[in-house]
């Protein structure tokens, strides 16, 4: 198996440890993402932007996500991923370097695989653009790996978190929306209600026979369960060999799981490209049990509505 087949996804949960965040649980997670941060500022004008997206195919594997171009403090355009599993704008070190972003502070990254936090470097992007969408004082967070080739890095949905976010791969278009005071909502019969914490969005479910939560996340090229969930389940394959994985925080080791059918809202899905990887320090730092991880794989054939107001997702079939 290739290098490239081997990258998991960024999946890197940058954030602070308020005490905010480690008291919280899940019959008491926010509805509001919190970061101990100030929001970005929103430079452009508040109205309907249509942001084209690229497929991001590694070498020769099938596709693994969205790529958007964004322009760092007005340089060349770069490409990074749509990730609604990060919080904040992550950057290659060569790529913050290049355009101005400098490390200001630290912070502690949670991510897939590990059993433990690491420290990574914390600057300010003073503008992003993306196309006709431009934010000002963007929190970044510097990286020297996880990251696949041709990636320089991450753009969190939670970015665009003023707006409805309509995310459509197939026809390669991400669309915000203007939320209308005072009008509907965007509730629908396939709307799923979840909690957010710390911009992460996670939706219940039933996996198998097991009830809980699963993270959304599209920077993910593949879908994960975690190693006692998928025991548990009998999932998890006895004799597939440990694979070394690329995560936020670096290397991490993960097994190949067979297909698992999951239910959210009214919708059956079975999961393939299924990995078991350790999510144990990520469910301690969000105080809830995390299932899983939606992936790429499990939404690349989805229209998906984002609402962060309502911390509500919405799946439709393309």
């Amino acid at each position: 198996m290739s290098n490239f087949r081997r990258i998991l996804g960024l999946t890197a949960l940058v954030c602070t440890l308020s005490a905010a965040a480690q008291g919280a649980t899940a019959q008491g997670m926010p509805s509001r993402p919190t970061s101990g941060r100030p929001a970005p500022v929103l430079l452009s004008p508040y109205r309907n932007y249509r942001l084209p997206l690229t497929p991001f195919v590694p070498s020769l594997a099938r596709t693994r996500g969205a790529l958007l171009q964004v322009r760092i403090n007005g340089g060349q355009p770069v490409h990074l991923l749509l990730d609604s599993g990060a919080r904040d704008l992550v950057l290659k070190e060569k790529v913050a370097r290049k355009f101005g972003v400098r490390a200001l502070s630290a912070v502690e990254m949670v991510s897939v695989g590990k059993t433990s936090v690491d420290q990574v470097p914390m600057g300010l992007a003073r503008r992003i653009d993306i196309g006709p969408f431009a934010l000002a004082d963007v929190p970044t967070a510097i990286v020297t790996s996880g990251l696949a080739e041709g990636l320089d890095g991450v753009v969190p949905t939670i970015l665009f978190s003023r707006f409805l976010i309509k995310i459509n791969f197939k026809g390669k278009i991400l669309e915000l929306l203007p939320y209308i005071d005072g009008g509907e909502t965007s509730r629908g019969r396939d709307s799923i209600i979840g909690n957010s914490h710390n911009g992460i969005l996670f939706l219940p479910a039933i996996l198998e026979s097991k009830q809980g939560y699963l993270v959304v996340d599209t920077g993910a090229a593949y879908n994960a369960i975690a190693t006692p969930v998928a025991k548990q389940l009998r999932l998890a394959r006895s004799f597939a060999p440990s694979m070394d994985l690329e995560a936020g925080g670096g290397p991490v080791a993960g097994q190949s799981c067979a297909p698992a059918n999951v239910r959210i809202g009214y919708r059956n899905m079975v999961l393939d490209d299924v990995l078991a990887v350790s999510l144990e320090e990520m469910s301690q730092f969000h105080g809830v049990e995390i299932m899983g991880l939606l992936g790429f794989p499990a939404l690349e054939h989805s229209q998906i509505l984002i609402d962060y107001r309502e911390s509500q997702l919405t799946l439709g079939l393309e």
